[in-house]
């Protein structure tokens, strides 16, 4: 029974970190990688309306946010 109570708590520690996660990536880190794709690209990616005939995926955006946060990390650590 305490094997059965502890593999229970060990899927919810992972359920809830990878919940955690999932939020941090998609909200967190794709509103500050947008800024940075729509200045990069001049304002064309990610497209803000169908019309331009491709439909952007938020990855790259993701991406761009973790990226930021990597670097301000690893300023702080260099120069803190």
């Amino acid at each position: 029974m305490e094997v059965l109570v502890s593999e229970f708590g060990v899927f919810l520690y992972r359920l809830t970190i990878a919940i955690v996660a999932d939020f941090l990536f998609w909200t967190v880190c794709y509103w500050l990688g947008w800024p940075l794709c729509k200045l990069v690209s001049g304002g064309r990616y990610p497209a803000s309306s169908p019309h331009h005939g491709r439909k952007h995926n938020g990855h790259f955006c993701a991406l761009s946010g973790l990226a930021i946060i990597m670097c301000v990390f690893a300023l702080l650590v260099a120069y803190a």
